[in-house]
């Protein structure tokens, strides 16, 4: 396969709010429809992301919830079907329920419980500018080592996402080398 599903986190790839699907891009594209609480409600492809979303089946459920962002992962077009059903699988968001279904027969249903602490982590991006300054690499390079665009990891810097998840600042002091002294104590 040519992507793992778990190194995917659709909370950092580019997105734009629902109401604002016309800025897409007119590419390849695995996307993600993603609700205020940051819970994947709908995995899909298209051809022509801004095509596919002009009229989607989706779009009137999707609609009624509150805050939904579209997130969206370039993939080349031979690759969309392959990576679509990978992810549908790994992530079993609820919209996608056809597909979701021939994952469940896969494998014995089990219950996920998910437990979701926030902190608040005021100037991160520019700790994490100021770390990547200092690092000989390019910004090319380390987004690549940390399994991210360029683009995305100028977003965090500039603090322009409204959440960092935490594997995606680990994977970030692990390339540059550095601890941000982010934790989760009470």
């Amino acid at each position: 396969m040519a992507i793992n599903p778990a190194t995917i986190d659709p909370l950092a790839l580019p997105s734009v709010s629902l109401h604002e699907r016309s800025q897409l891009p007119t590419t390849p594209c695995i996307y993600f429809a993603i609700d205020s609480q940051g819970v994947i409600q709908y995995v899909g492809k298209a051809k022509n992301l801004r095509t596919r979303w002009r009229a989607h089946d989706k779009g009137i459920e999707l609609s009624m919830m509150d805050s939904v962002t579209i997130a969206y992962l370039e993939v080349d077009a031979e690759l969309l079907v392959e990576i679509e059903n990978a992810l549908i699988e790994w992530f079993m968001p609820s919209l996608n329920t056809r597909k979701s279904i021939k994952s469940l027969q896969k494998r014995p249903f089990c219950l996920q419980i998910e437990r979701v602490i926030r902190v608040d982590a005021p100037g991160i991006g520019a700790k994490i500018k100021y770390a990547r300054e200092r690092d000989p690499r390019s910004v090319e390079e380390l987004a690549k080592a940390a399994d991210m665009t360029r683009a995305n990891w100028y977003r965090i810097e500039r603090e322009e996402n409204d959440v960092l998840p935490e594997p995606t600042l680990r994977k970030i002091e692990e390339v540059l080398g550095v601890d941000f002294g982010v934790t989760f104590d009470n």
